[in-house]
Formats: C-alpha cells, sequence, structure tokens
C-alpha cells in the first residue's frame, strides 16, 4: 500500500478509536512515563494504546503498556486476551497459548477466549487444532453469535484446501445471517476453486428467491455466468444488482465488461461510465472505456480516455500501450513509438509493449531495434502467432534472407500445428521465385487449416496471378 495512503487510513482508524483528539490519550500516556508518574487508564483506553503503537511497530511499548495495565487491571480477562494476541503476533506462541489457557480456566463460557486460541492455533499452523477449537466454541456461543464462528471455521478449512467443509460453514453462516456479504462472496470462491460453477449459480439462485434484494447475491451469480461463458444471463445478473442498488459500482463495471464480450461496445460504455460515477477506480474504467471506443474504431475518442487514465494513474502501462496502437492507426507513429516504449519502462516483464515497440520499429525502418524487441517480446514469453508472422515480415522488408530463414525455422518449431506460418513462408518461397518449395509448403497450410488463406494473400495479393496457388485451391476446394 502506497505509504501515504496507509498513513492516511491509519489517522483515520485512530480517530475512529480515540475520537477527535488521538494524540491527547497518546500524550497523556507518554507524559506518565516522562514523569515517572502513576495515571489512571481505563481497560478501553490501554487497549487503545496497545493498538497504537502495534500500528507504529513499536511491539515493546505495546507490550510495556500491556505490563501497566495488568497492574491497574489485573485478572482483566480482556488485557489477558490482549496480551494472547500479541504474543502470537511477535510469534511467541507457547506463551501466547500459555495465556489464552490462563483465561479459559476460569471464563469457560467466553467466546472471545475460544476465537482467539483458534486464531494464534492457526497462526502457529495448527489448523485442525484451530478447527476443533472452534467447533467448541459452536457450544456456548449465542445464537447472534453463530454466524461469525462459521465464518471462522469456514476459512480455517479454506486455509487446507478444503473447500467442501468450508462451503457447509459458509453456508450455514448465511443461513443464520443471510445479509452477511462476506459470507456469500467466500461461497462464490470457494464454488470457484471446485470448478463447481453450474451449482454454485443454482445455490445463488435459490438464495436469491429467498433474498431478491442482495445485490451482493446478484453480482455473485453473475460473475459464475462470466465463468461459464454465458454473458446474456451475466448481463441479466448485473442488471438486477445495479437495479436493486443503483451505486454498486462493481455492479455497473462487470456489467460494462460482459457487455463488451458481447461486443455491445456503446452500451458497455454507458455502464463503465456509471462505475466512474459511482467512484470505481477511476483509471481501470478510463481505460476500459478507452478500450471499447477502440473496439468501436473511434481511435480520437480513445486516445482521449487513455491520456485520461494515465493521466490519473501514470503507472497504469496497459493505457501507455493502448495510446501506442490508437496514435499507431492515426499514423503518428513517433509519438506511437514513444508510448510503446514508456509502456516496456513501466511494466519490463510483460512482453506485449515490447511486441507493439517492434511492430512501430519496423514501421518506421528501425530494423535492428526492431528485431531486438521481438526478441525480448518473445524471451518474456509473448504467445500466439502473430508475433512470429510479424516478426518474419520484418526480417523479410529488412532483406534479412538468412536471418528470415532461421527464424522462420524457430517459428514453425515453436507452433508447429500453425498454419499461418506455413502460409506466409509459401509467400516468401514465391516472392523469392522458389516456386517448387513455396508449392509444398502451401500444400502443408492448406492441409492444416484451408480458412487461413488470407495469410497468404494479406501478405502477397499477386499469389492469386500463379497457376500452381489457383490449381492448389481448386484441389481442396473439391475435396
Amino acid at each position: 500500500m502506497n505509504e501515504t495512503i496507509f498513513a492516511k487510513a491509519m489517522e483515520e482508524d485512530f480517530n475512529s478509536l480515540f475520537g477527535n483528539s488521538p494524540k491527547e490519550l497518546i500524550n497523556r500516556y507518554e507524559s506518565m512515563l516522562a514523569r515517572g508518574d502513576q495515571y489512571f487508564f481505563d481497560v478501553e483506553e490501554f487497549q487503545n494504546l496497545i493498538d497504537y503503537y502495534i500500528s507504529e511497530r513499536k511491539n515493546a511499548q505495546a507490550f510495556e503498556v500491556l505490563d501497566i495495565a495488568k497492574k491497574q487491571h489485573p485478572s482483566t480477562s480482556d488485557l489477558l486476551i490482549r496480551e494472547a494476541e500479541l504474543l502470537a503476533q511477535n510469534e511467541r506462541f507457547t506463551e501466547a497459548l500459555t495465556a489464552i489457557n490462563s483465561v479459559e480456566d476460569y471464563e469457560p463460557y467466553n467466546l472471545e477466549v475460544y476465537l482467539t486460541k483458534a486464531s494464534i492455533l492457526s497462526q502457529n499452523g495448527k489448523i485442525k487444532e484451530a478447527i476443533s477449537t472452534l467447533k467448541r466454541a459452536l457450544t456456548i456461543a449465542e445464537e447472534s453469535e453463530l454466524d461469525e464462528v462459521y465464518m471462522d471455521i469456514a476459512f480455517e478449512y479454506q486455509n487446507l484446501g478444503q473447500y467442501d467443509p468450508a462451503l457447509k460453514y459458509l453456508k450455514r453462516a448465511l443461513f443464520r445471517n443471510p445479509e452477511n456479504d462476506e459470507a456469500i462472496y467466500e461461497i462464490s470462491y470457494c464454488y470457484e476453486e471446485l470448478d463447481k460453477m453450474t451449482e454454485g449459480i443454482e445455490f445463488y439462485s435459490n438464495f436469491i428467491d429467498q433474498n431478491p434484494y442482495s445485490s451482493h447475491a446478484w453480482f455473485n451469480q453473475g460473475n459464475m455466468y462470466v465463468q461459464l461463458g454465458l454473458y446474456e444471463k451475466a448481463l441479466e445478473s448485473f442488471d438486477f444488482c445495479t437495479i436493486v442498488n443503483e451505486e454498486f459500482a462493481s455492479g455497473h463495471f462487470n456489467k460494462g465488461l460482459a457487455l463488451r464480450k458481447l461486443e455491445e461496445y456503446e452500451k458497455a460504455i454507458d455502464a463503465f461510465q456509471s462505475a466512474l460515477k459511482y467512484d470505481l477506480i477511476e483509471s481501470v474504467n478510463l481505460y476500459y472505456i478507452g478500450l471499447c471506443y477502440e473496439d468501436l474504431e473511434h481511435y480520437r475518442e480513445a486516445e482521449i480516455y487513455y491520456r485520461k487514465c494515465v493521466k490519473s494513474d501514470e503507472r497504469m502501462s496497459d493505457a501507455w500501450l493502448g495510446l501506442a496502437k490508437v496514435l499507431s492507426r492515426q499514423e503518428q507513429w513517433v509519438e506511437a513509438l514513444h508510448h510503446a516504449r514508456h509502456a516496456t519502462i513501466i511494466d519490463k516483464n510483460n512482453p506485449k509493449p515490447y511486441y507493439k515497440l517492434a511492430q512501430l520499429q519496423g514501421k518506421m525502418n528501425y530494423f535492428e531495434e526492431a528485431f531486438d524487441s521481438f526478441e525480448i517480446a518473445l524471451d518474456k514469453g509473448m504467445k500466439g502467432v502473430d508475433v512470429w508472422v510479424d516478426y518474419c515480415d520484418t526480417l523479410y522488408t529488412a532483406g534479412e534472407e538468412n536471418n528470415l530463414s532461421k527464424v522462420v525455422n524457430r517459428a514453425l518449431d515453436n507452433q508447429p500445428h500453425k498454419s499461418e506460418i506455413y502460409y506466409r513462408f509459401a509467400a516468401y518461397l514465391t516472392k523469392s521465385g522458389q516456386l517448387d518449395e513455396a508449392e509444398n509448403i502451401l500444400f502443408l497450410a492448406l492441409s492444416m487449416d484451408k480458412s487461413k488463406i488470407n495469410y497468404l494473400f494479406d501478405f502477397m495479393p499477386e499469389a492469386e496471378d500463379y497457376d500452381f496457388v489457383n490449381n492448389m485451391l481448386e484441389e481442396f476446394e473439391n475435396k
């Protein structure tokens, strides 16, 4: 987390703990230490002081507060529980368990004791013992507390990778408290881990029948439809989600994603604009609006939103890459090249910016730089056949016949079942007058996938004037 944001968040937390003047309590306590005096603090104030020093990563001072607190409030269970938690946070698990067990001895019906003990056991990797402790906690919990204990049990099963029992307890938690939104999301996570999306959709449908105003249930059902590629169904769920709660920013955003999958780009833009209105991460929405305009081939509008995106978040490499793409579509090659290079600097491990950079360098006849960029893109794991095709085309344009032969062979080794490379290879051979070899390669390409013939004609439209090409196309057309 950004340190400035973290500091601001902590300040807000302490405002809520200590009132409008969080420094007053801290100053009073530290003044007492400086003077060597003894001031009275109640238990809650001591706990707030402990939390403050933990947040400041001053564990020694936190323990010092605890020692003073125990002297002023001996045998106070809240402080002993806090001591156990503090010991566990410092990985002093044996001492932590001793401390919490001492509370359990004289407060056997204190739920917080069992929850804390389970947490300590879990932190120490003793998950099964933590589960046993939580199940004992169920026997003393009040009705209103059961959903919390069920949730804790579910989390421990998740830690073990046992998602079926985790689901069982999450459902129990949700049954006890249908407004437990955390349970709704964790149930979705378990179904996804179990690869049981259809069962998950059925679960949410039944839950929604009883709780039709649960926007979170509609939202998670929509996400499961997306996992199955059922975008129309997902759209219905996201629609209901945002009808129930118009300000559900993520509902609008995921609706936009589903609409984009359905190629309804203008509606997707509207959905992303709604998400933007309700404060979902600004840069992400701006990026997707730009992407939809790019899908619509409205490159100037796409450029505007990509620029807004990088102004909002200058580290968003996808937006810099988007700028490079739409500027190249507008034949603004120099600026496009600049933005592609900037994307490689921001996201050094992402092969896509290097691929785009290579294309632009080739377009501007910076061939040596282009070859280097293609190699980096491939080295960083660029997938797909087009990167190989573009690399070979650039070598051909540069007149690098020897290197072209080597890269074609690498491409065929890497993508042996991709007809696109064979079609391009046939084009290179035809252009160089090696017609017998070209005929053999074209036969292989057509045998693999005759629908990709455009990879021959896009590069070499005049190929249709060659008899061997027409004869072979006619032969395969009749097969």
